[in-house]
């Protein structure tokens, strides 16, 4: 048992595959399919003579049944719409009770308004000196995650910290808030409410940048990438805003 060695492996092979025949011909009956064929043993021989019924059915066939002209392209033709309607996924069944009501209450993508991201910033800023963008989300309707990228200049600014909004929490639900600035001047944030929660629907802040003006120049704070998902998950139309600003090298400029 010391030398002894345990091995589990487990496979799961699924062959799929599909056979179409196809009728090129139809089978007519001649005296040569229809005689009758010899049985039995090598040692006992018999000629074995073809029945009265079998020439009669042989005779009726063949005056009575034309010769298909149906080819193998034609047959292949003619199966085309029976696979496709095969291949189409079925209906689902109308939705009833609680997700139906639930459903209901969710207005189609095509009839909503676009959730509209814009950015908040102070025109001008002096250098040394830190200030807030906000990211103002409006025409909210279910929203429950919005992933976004904010692109700036990094020889004039540099983030120093990026805080949650009250818009995704204002009903008292923890936020998750993730960020990744990739130092080349642009910011990944990930926001979401909690799982198995409803949406919040309104305007307002949705989150805060933190920024530090570093060298004197013009910086524009764009969102470059945005999207939105609802409380089922459903991806939502969204737009994203920019702003722009100015950084001096004195003077009072606006510090927060």
């Amino acid at each position: 048992y010391f030398f002894s060695s345990q091995d589990k492996t487990q496979q799961s092979d699924e062959i799929v595959f599909l056979v179409i025949p196809h009728i090129v011909r139809d089978s007519i009956l001649t005296d040569e399919n229809t005689r009758a064929v010899y049985t039995g043993t090598g040692q006992t021989v018999e000629l074995i003579h073809r029945a009265p019924e079998a020439a009669q059915m042989s005779n009726a066939v063949n005056t009575s049944t034309p010769i298909s002209n149906t080819t193998a392209a034609n047959a292949a033709s003619a199966m085309l719409p029976e696979i496709a309607a095969a291949g189409r996924p079925a209906a689902p069944p109308p939705a009833t009770g609680t997700a139906a009501s639930a459903a209901a209450n969710v207005p189609p993508a095509s009839a909503m308004t676009p959730l509209n991201l814009s950015v908040v910033s102070p025109a001008q800023a002096q250098v040394g000196s830190t200030f807030q963008v906000t990211v103002r989300a409006s025409n909210a309707h279910d929203l429950f995650g919005v992933p976004l990228q904010m692109q700036f200049d990094p020889k004039v600014l540099s983030l120093v910290n990026v805080d949650t909004g009250d818009l995704l929490g204002r009903d008292g639900q923890a936020v998750a808030l993730s960020h990744r600035d990739d130092g080349q001047g642009a910011v990944t944030m990930s926001l979401s409410r909690p799982p198995n929660t409803p949406g919040i629907s309104g305007d307002g802040p949705l989150c805060v940048l933190t920024f530090k003006a570093i060298a004197p120049g013009n910086s524009s704070l764009s969102l470059v990438r945005v999207a939105a998902t609802d409380s089922h998950q459903n991806k939502m139309p969204a737009i994203g805003g920019q702003a722009a600003v100015r950084v001096t090298a004195g003077g009072a400029g606006p510090s927060q």
